[in-house]
């Protein structure tokens, strides 16, 4: 399950320095990842426990030396792909 987002539009006068992109489930799993933010897209698998065909609330926030940027939030279903 692929997510991406665009960066936040101000940062308040300092650079962003990480993402912390979340994902939930309502079968009481989740998961975060920090990233930097040379990239605004992650891809979680069946490592990360993500399932086929179940929905995910995903939140992702972008943080400076200074605050936390507003949080942007969404819900997405996991695909199933066949195992080649």
């Amino acid at each position: 399950m692929t997510v991406s987002w665009e960066p936040p539009v101000s940062d308040g006068g300092l650079p962003w320095t990480q993402y912390s992109v979340k994902i939930y489930s309502n079968h009481g799993w989740n998961d975060t990842i920090l990233l930097g933010v040379s990239t605004t897209r992650f891809t979680f698998t069946s490592r990360e426990g993500v399932r086929p065909r179940k929905e995910y609330t995903v939140m992702v926030q972008a943080f400076n030396e200074l605050k936390e940027g507003e949080i942007a939030q969404g819900s997405v279903i996991s695909a199933y792909c066949e195992y080649p």
